[in-house]
């Protein structure tokens, strides 16, 4: 049935009008119907700016977008065109309007263009230059924003509005009933192997045949446990006990990744000497490439690490963190070589050691920034290092925290970052004194630091090394907390950030010290279980219970160019997502790293 109302697809039309025709006038009156219809209907008043600019009525696109910067303040592109509208009367405010641009959107590579243009034409040399440096280091990057009049680069508010779906009011899904997780089994094929304290174990889909596996460090060597289906008597891992990886000497950790970009998965084994990057060239056949990529990092004990695209440029680059020396930061090249960047990077901390690290994009701006964390504080330590913040300039440039209050003196004993509540923000979780401690980054630069409480539950966080991690274990689109040391726990976060409660959803019922534990998905639809081992124990598991809402998994892969910069590759490495969650009151953002 016609409904000629329908102001959402009027706008979808006029945005097809003009990719078709290129001529902003053809689609000014559909958008001018629907800005009468209603005035504040935010996706056509921009629409309607940027059709009348491309059809030279610049005067009437900036009454639009004047409206526009008012109906949305945080919406870059808006304040984009309105600069762009200023720029022949008015270059000083409309440097202003660039600058805002760029305070909300930093790899805006349009803007700094135009900035660097105006500037220049102020005699304004010194400031332009640094508009036209940067908009040169954005030329090939994979994040960089330019505006064209084409889809997908005309601004959010430039991509048709999603329409016939329903209002989103839905009935509440009564939960599943049972228990999160099944009781501790024994993985059969592992038997045998014994965990020390604080052994390492990762998981990852190591022989590439859909099903995550376990890599273990033992007090003898290194256990390959090839995933399988749960279903089978052997607990879903088989011991594959001539695996290549298997017989590296001196093993702390692994870091698995695709550091050459051919879809098969590498790792770098993090080792008690230098360092070794192993390469799989073709599945299943492993090759030590340390050498030929110049990988092999400081010759300490790498007690800590991470492999991700720290500069977005499509690959993967190592962060190390070296018992007793200071830390290393390894650019991938892209030519199958790594650099050694460390002090031009400044996670050498000029000298003073790190304990381990957390990065993540702590101050929203799609960048991800280094927290380093400095060993415990010694009685005789007359200024103990403490932690240092790393914020991210993007292209290879950081700069310290010179805010960070508290969080620098903070001795954190584990941590974990994640965006809990949806909003944007990325909080800290950590382990502190016992504790779980919840750190937010507030708009003036400062953080907030809240003590989270564990009710009457005692003796949540023991005695040896803890290890905490943020998993959404109930399937309601929400994460949770898992920590423990003698044992662990499952735990639901408030997701007010007022709100200091923790309640707990499920135990893992063995209190002896665990030597070691992780979460792992053994069966995409129920999303996480746990794998781990008391101290001189086997390895065991706890499924996926039946008291969940179903999981969905979802594999991120590409390879594609675009226009002056690689879009994707192989691994989907740094590509984001999002969906809708039905139970959820916010969109679920994902990203693969």
């Amino acid at each position: 049935m016609p409904n000629p109302g329908w102001l959402d697809a009027k706008v979808n039309l006029a945005i097809a009008v003009l990719q078709h025709t290129q001529k902003g006038a053809s689609a000014v009156p559909i958008l001018e119907e629907v800005v009468a219809a209603d005035p504040d209907h935010a996706e056509a008043t921009y629409c309607l700016g940027i059709s009348l600019f491309h059809a030279a009525r610049i005067g009437q696109a900036e009454v639009q977008f004047q409206r526009a910067v008012k109906q949305d303040p945080r919406d870059p592109h808006s304040a984009y065109f309105l600069a762009r509208c200023l720029e022949d009367d008015h270059a000083a405010e409309a440097i202003k309007w660039y600058q805002k641009a760029l305070e909300l959107e930093p790899y805006f590579q349009s803007a700094h263009y135009r900035c660097w243009d105006l500037l220049r034409q102020e005699k304004k040399y010194e400031e332009s230059g640094r508009h036209m440096e940067e908009f040169s280091l954005l030329r090939n990057h994979p994040l960089s924003v330019i505006f064209d009049y084409k889809y997908t680069l005309m601004g959010a508010k430039g991509l048709v509005i999603r329409v016939g779906l329903s209002s989103g009011d839905v009935q509440p899904v009564k939960p599943p009933e049972g228990s999160l997780f099944e009781p501790p089994a024994e993985i059969a094929s592992a038997g045998s192997v014994r965990v020390p304290a604080g052994a390492s174990l990762t998981t990852c889909d190591i022989n590439g045949d859909g099903h995550q596996d376990l890599f273990l460090v033992a007090a003898d060597g290194n256990h390959v446990l090839l995933g399988s289906d749960p279903a089978k008597e052997s607990g879903g891992f088989s011991l594959a006990k001539n695996h290549p990886l298997a017989a590296v000497p001196d093993v702390v950790a692994p870091l698995w990744g695709d550091f050459d970009n051919d879809g098969l998965v590498d790792v770098y084994l993090c080792r008690r000497g230098p360092n070794q990057l192993w390469r799989q060239s073709k599945s299943g056949e492993w090759n030590d490439v340390t050498a030929k990529a110049k990988a092999a990092g400081a010759d300490a004990e790498t007690i800590d690490g991470v492999c991700l695209d720290l500069d977005h440029d499509a690959d993967l680059d190592l962060l190390l963190i070296h018992r007793d020396k200071p830390a290393q930061l390894l650019n991938n090249n892209r030519d199958g070589t790594f650099e050694d960047i460390s002090a031009k990077v400044g996670v050498d901390r000029s000298g003073a050691v790190s304990r381990s690290t957390v990065v993540a994009d702590f101050d929203g701006d799609r960048d991800l920034d280094i927290l380093l964390l400095g060993p415990p504080a010694k009685a005789d330590d007359a200024k103990p290092v403490g932690n240092t913040l790393l914020w991210n300039d993007r292209s290879w440039r950081y700069h310290a925290d010179k805010t960070p209050g508290q969080l620098s003196r903070a001795p954190f004993s584990a941590a974990v970052a994640g965006d809990v509540d949806a909003d944007g923000q990325v909080e800290l979780y950590a382990v502190d004194s016992a504790s779980v401690v919840r750190w937010t980054h507030k708009p003036d630069g400062s953080w907030d630091k809240m003590l989270l409480g564990f009710g009457d539950t005692t003796g949540a966080i023991g005695e040896g090394a803890v290890r905490i991690a943020l998993a959404d274990v109930t399937g309601d689109g929400r994460v949770e907390l898992l920590v423990g040391t003698s044992g662990w726990a499952a735990w639901r976060l408030p997701v007010d950030v007022k709100k200091s409660d923790l309640l707990q959803l499920a135990d893992s019922g063995e209190h002896d010290p665990l030597g070691t534990w992780t979460t792992v998905v053994t069966d995409p639809a129920r999303g996480p279980a746990v794998v781990g081992a008391t101290v001189d124990g086997a390895p065991m598991a706890w499924a996926a219970g039946v008291g969940r809402y179903r999981f969905f998994s979802i594999a991120l892969s590409g390879k594609k160019k675009g226009s002056y910069r690689e879009r994707s590759n192989a691994p989907g490495t740094g590509k984001h997502g999002a969906r809708p969650c039905r139970r959820s009151d916010h969109p679920r953002r994902f990203a693969a790293g």
